[in-house]
């Protein structure tokens, strides 16, 4: 018991701090033998080896979407005076022609 009068949480009646079932512990052990089996390691072995192929694959693709910060949070309006009818961006400098096109920060 603390100062205050409270068990400490592992000593409440009721509450099991850290303990594992008999059949919790079955369990555990069934899978982590079936993790051990040769086939097991087989297949996921094979899983990784085609991830690997994907991935080099994808990573030579060009990507479809090319996402500027600009394009996702909006357009950064110059704090100075510009030329031309519309203002250009500060980042990218693509012009604005519509309100909708700025981002939170002005």
């Amino acid at each position: 018991m603390d100062e205050q009068g409270e068990q400490p949480p592992e000593a409440r009646p009721g509450r099991r701090a850290g303990r594992m079932t008999h059949s919790e512990l079955k369990t555990l052990k069934t899978v982590q033998t079936k993790e051990d089996s040769p086939v097991v390691k087989l297949i996921k072995g094979i899983q990784g080896f085609w991830a690997g192929i994907f991935s080099a694959l994808a990573d030579l693709l060009p990507s479809k979407k090319n996402h500027s910060s600009c394009s996702l949070n909006g357009h950064v309006f110059p704090k100075g005076a510009w030329d031309g009818d519309f203002p250009r961006c500060t980042h990218c400098g693509e012009q604005i022609t519509t309100a909708d096109q700025f981002g939170g920060r002005r």
